[in-house]
């Protein structure tokens, strides 16, 4: 008997657990995934800064170029200017040189992936000469006879020495002369052809260098990412197939079962406890969802009150007891539902219904029967209950006559008939219907007694 105690238990526990084997294959799929998105973030990466390397390496050299062939050509045109005087030749040195410094200012805020210090030099280099370059045609414009202000603004804005300012026009033009044949002139000239020419063969290397090893990274990156899509598939199709015969055809054994809409034993696998406790909670889900509906059927949406079929019910099971009939309506409600809207009547109705709950008893049954007009079936009540009747519908106009936030105070009438009135008509309900009629018509008091006609 213990050895078949213990051979089912290892039968329990054989086989293997569907739970933990899905978890360690979503794990395992989760590191695959994480691994794809960030060899994709790396190549993407990589990519871009190949680009931004060529981008970068073509701007380097445009901008070297511009400053390169513009340097000598200005410096020609600027030693033309002090020698003809034509300020057409100050504009386009002008026009030049602030045109090659506004391209170095752009290309210093550019974000740079190598530093070239032969362009740098080259770029100090032409930055000495431009300034010596306006130095020469400020001075220089100053022993001509054109005004002043007909040069460009970055010529009038260079400003004189003292020593050079007390000079005649002849020694202004003398020093002006003098510094653009300078042999520091010509240094920096030299600098400026030298360094764009060692910054091109750099900038070549360099850029070589560096796209070869993004190259190699990015083929890495690449096989990397292909070995992670084949073992995302494999992981993939071994997980289907897990589930195929681990979950589905267990499934397919509880199919009679589950179509006799009855409650799986909580046994088996934990895989199938589990299941057998989804399928119970989902019929104790329905059976709650139909009390639901019962609820809805028999209660009034907006005030939450019995509807008119639940009244009726009652009224034919109670109707030949000891039982009173209280029917009452809001007084004026359609002009008031135009005036204000029926967003604002929904919130008097509410009203009525929190004021019927308050001053009758929890054991009287009341119902909103249709727009305004509700109901009230009581039991055990008779003539001799009247006055209370008579007090509650006066507490419930007192309650409503006050103005409450947004809602504007209100008042209702009532008719009520008792099983022991007066001149009893045919229906309860219509006598107090009767009643309910003379009390809007008469407009004397808030409630009306049938069988009473004072």
């Amino acid at each position: 008997m213990s050895s078949t105690r213990e051979t089912a238990s290892r039968k329990q526990k054989s086989g293997i657990n569907l739970s933990i084997t899905n978890i360690l294959i979503m794990i395992i799929g989760i590191i695959l995934a994480v691994g794809m998105i960030y060899t994709t973030h790396s190549t993407n990466v990589t990519y871009h800064s190949m680009i931004r390397d060529t981008d970068f390496y073509i701007l380097s050299q445009q901008t070297a170029g511009q400053m390169k062939d513009l340097t000598g050509s200005s410096l020609e045109a600027a030693r033309s200017f002090l020698n003809s005087g034509n300020p057409g030749q100050a504009h386009a040195v002008s026009g030049q040189l602030q045109s090659v410094n506004s391209a170095l200012d752009q290309f210093q805020l550019v974000d740079k992936p190598i530093r070239d210090v032969y362009l740098e030099d080259s770029i100090h280099a032409f930055r000495e000469l431009s300034d010596i370059i306006r130095y020469a045609l400020r001075l220089h414009a100053d022993t001509l006879d054109v005004p002043l202000n007909a040069y460009p603004e970055w010529i009038q804005s260079a400003r004189i020495s003292e020593a050079d300012a007390a000079k005649s026009p002849e020694g202004k033009q003398e020093t002006a002369r003098a510094s653009l044949f300078s042999s520091s002139v010509t240094t920096l000239l030299s600098r400026i052809n030298v360094g764009v020419d060692d910054s091109h063969r750099f900038i070549s290397g360099a850029l070589d260098q560096r796209n070869g090893a993004n190259a190699e990274k990015m083929f890495r990156l690449l096989l990397s990412q292909k070995i992670m899509i084949y073992l995302f598939l494999f992981c993939a199709a071994f997980a289907l197939l897990l589930n195929m015969f681990l979950i589905i055809r267990p499934i397919q054994k509880s199919i009679s079962r589950l179509d006799s809409r009855k409650e799986l034993p909580v046994r088996g696998s934990y895989e199938m406890r589990h299941l057998a406790r989804v399928y119970n909670d989902v019929l104790q889900d329905n059976k709650a969802k139909n009390e639901a509906l019962s609820y809805s059927a028999s209660h009034d949406a907006l005030t939450g009150l019995y509807n008119r079929a639940a009244y009726d019910k009652h009224y034919r099971q109670h109707a030949g007891g000891q039982t009173g009939v209280v029917i009452l309506d809001v007084d004026h409600f359609k002009t008031f539902n135009d005036e204000y809207g029926h967003d604002v009547g929904d919130k008097v109705l509410k009203r009525v219904a929190t004021s019927m709950r308050k001053h009758f008893r929890a054991s009287d049954h009341i119902s909103r029967i249709g727009g305004d007009e509700f109901c009230v079936i009581m039991q055990n009540v008779s003539n001799a209950d009247l006055d209370t009747l008579k007090s509650k519908i006066s507490m419930m106009n007192q309650d409503l006559g006050t103005m409450e936030a947004d809602i504007p105070p209100v008042s209702v009438c009532a008719g009520i008939a008792l099983w022991d009135r007066n001149d009893p008509g045919p229906d309860l309900f219509k006598d107090a219907d009767t009643a309910l009629l003379r009390c809007k018509r008469e407009r004397v008091r808030n409630c009306e007694i049938h069988g009473i006609t004072a």
